[in-house]
């Protein structure tokens, strides 16, 4: 059974299929060609998602249509190792005296 969703719903939902894949928003925005902030306000419920944008998504975290709009919606979250925090290097190096 289906009961309307709202879109900060849908970009909830988003969000935990992203989290439970150990993606970031930028992972996602590359693979899918837009920007960031997209991905951002997408999961924010305040941009809707083209039919090609959606289909897209779902390839990309590997969820069905069907179960996004789903009422017993639910994803199993696996416990991964920390992403690695991604950052640029100085190039310095501490020592220790």
């Amino acid at each position: 059974m289906y009961t309307l969703i709202d879109k900060k719903e849908i970009g909830r939902r988003i969000a935990i299929l992203r989290k439970a894949k150990d993606l970031n928003q930028e992972d996602i925005a590359a693979r899918m060609g837009l920007n960031r902030t997209t991905i951002t306000q997408i999961e924010r419920g305040n941009r809707d998602l083209t039919a090609v944008e959606l289909g897209k998504l779902a390839e990309i975290l590997n969820f069905s249509i069907d179960k996004l709009f789903s009422d017993d919606f639910s994803v199993e979250i696996k416990k991964t190792q920390k992403r690695k925090e991604k950052g640029k290097e100085t190039g310095r190096k501490n020592f220790s005296p």
